[in-house]
């Protein structure tokens, strides 16, 4: 266990006026300070008891500051590993301030952001991936990430990224043991084992990986953009979703130019919202610049939120707004130049529809009527991360209410329909699949871009193979992929990502 000189102290408690305040004092020095200022009556203090919390008197020389209690953890069974007092006084500033100056003259001197928790790392109390959940459960902003962050502590990713490690451990062994002893006839790794090994290696790897974009979700949140038609909805969804009026709503097409950006909660998700610009075609350039936003905003969306208005056909270019129904469009199906259009269409949607989307290729022809060119085309290219949400669902009549079903989740932002089912959707593409406690989740990028760059190693170090490149030589690549794997934990440390990772934290924890 690594020794710190220095005995560290800061307020574990948000600053200002309150009943109680925390300070929290750590290091070889923090008893010796603690028996200077505290006077107590309590047997259990004076008999030298491991862990103890007593009431007492907190002094500076004869002179009383405050009546506090006071717990002593004694090395190496408390938080960072050293020795921990922790000093509950009253709430008042002035007193923290008396007590801090008096445990700084006494040798104590005041913490840096993250220095508890970083010395419970160096002291191994703690990896950095449990650190990095300490500051993601205080930072959490909805009861999905929280237990996440929970989970993380309790170590399930650790015991995961440690599992990988010892099995890329045992593959290096072997193979310098092939090295070392090639005529030995004991524990010889031959080149097909070998193969076997790593593929093993690689696919557990890429199981870890499987949930990461999810993990990644739940911890920052789902980037969702509302997309569609002027006028549409979009604006009105947004101010319903934060239960306030953030965005202007008129009955003049184009208000939204720029993007709105707001965070909302939606059934414990957390949903990162981007308003954008209605689609249509446009000579003002501040809507065109707004458009254009649109389509970049697309590409890097978790989820697409495409609105249709089903109470009428979205004004086409060539045409006025209708409404639709099925027999509307088998109506127009018996033209053979929109049939040979349709048939084209279709074979596009196919190969890019998945089983997942609520769209089928029969509906995306309905949809097609519905909406313009551009909008055609965006439901296509994006359509495995588009919800459709068929607003203003209130006024569809009774007998046609089916027909839209099909198509997509019937909406209302007016009369508050369909947000059960938006819930409920997105849980399914990005929560329910998995389970956070049984299923480690990498929950930021720099664990998924170390296990990620560890199967690209075992990837090379399995080509190499291949290739009939010498077994030391594989080893180089094994041993780099041990080496990314160990950076999650932090088995492998990097001076940089440590002081980054604890520069996060608040002073006292």
């Amino acid at each position: 266990m690594e020794a710190f000189d220095e005995t560290i102290i800061a307020l574990a408690t948000p600053p200002g006026e309150a009943a109680l305040h925390l300070i929290r004092m750590s290091g070889n020095q923090a008893e010796e300070i603690i028996e200077r200022c505290f006077q107590t009556r309590s047997t259990a203090w004076m008999r030298g008891d491991v862990s103890v919390l007593c009431l007492g008197w907190f002094c500076d020389g004869e002179k009383k500051i405050d009546q506090v209690l006071v717990t002593r953890m004694r090395a190496p069974g408390s938080f960072t590993g050293e020795t921990v007092v922790e000093i509950n006084c009253h709430g008042g500033m002035v007193v923290v301030k008396r007590v801090l100056e008096t445990c700084c003259r006494c040798g104590a001197r005041l913490a840096l952001p993250g220095e508890f928790s970083k010395r419970a790392f160096l002291n191994g109390k703690l990896d950095l991936v449990q650190a990095e959940a300490i500051i993601d459960l205080i930072n959490s902003k909805n009861e999905l990430s929280a237990d996440l962050a929970l989970a993380q502590l309790d170590g399930i990713v650790s015991e995961t990224v440690t599992a990988l490690r010892e099995k890329l451990k045992d593959i290096l062994t072997s193979i310098e043991a092939n090295i070392d002893f090639p005529e030995e006839d004991v524990d010889l790794l031959q080149t097909e084992a070998l193969r076997q090994d790593l593929l093993h290696i690689r696919d557990a790897m890429a199981e870890t990986l499987r949930g990461s974009k999810t993990g990644k979700i739940i911890r920052e949140g789902i980037r969702t953009i509302l997309v569609g038609a002027p006028n549409v909805g979009k604006s009105s969804l947004l101010n319903a979703l934060l239960g306030e009026e953030r965005a202007i709503v008129t009955d003049i097409p184009g208000t939204t130019r720029d993007e709105i950006h707001e965070s909302a909660n939606l059934g414990g998700l957390l949903l990162h919202l981007i308003d954008t610009a209605g689609l249509r075609e446009s000579e003002n350039p501040i809507e065109i610049l707004g458009i254009e936003r649109t389509m970049k905003a697309l590409e890097q969306a978790d989820v697409v939120l495409y609105m249709v208005d089903a109470s009428l056909g979205t004004e086409q270019e060539n045409g006025p707004g209708r409404v639709v129904t099925r027999e509307s469009v088998r109506a127009r199906e018996s033209v053979k130049a929109r049939e040979s259009v349709r048939a084209r269409e279709s074979v596009t949607v196919r190969e890019s529809v998945t089983a997942r989307e609520k769209v089928t290729v029969s509906d995306m022809v309905t949809v097609r009527d519905m909406v313009t060119v551009r909008e055609f085309e965006i439901l296509k290219k994006y359509a495995e991360k588009t919800i459709i949400l068929m607003n203003k669902f209130d006024l569809v009549e009774a007998d046609k209410e089916k027909d839209f079903e099909e198509i997509g989740i019937p909406f209302s932002v007016k009369e508050r329909i369909g947000f059960e089912k938006l819930e409920t959707e997105l849980r399914k593409r990005f929560i329910e699949q998995f389970d956070m406690y049984r299923q480690p989740f990498l929950a930021n990028t720099r664990q998924i871009e170390a296990v990620r760059s560890g199967l690209l190693y075992v990837d090379n170090a399995l080509t190499a193979l291949d290739e009939g490149v010498p077994v030391d030589l594989v080893s180089i690549d094994v041993l780099r992929a041990l080496e990314e794997v160990s950076l999650v934990t932090g088995h492998v440390v990097r001076e940089d990502v440590v002081e980054s990772i604890f520069a996060r934290f608040c002073i006292g924890k």
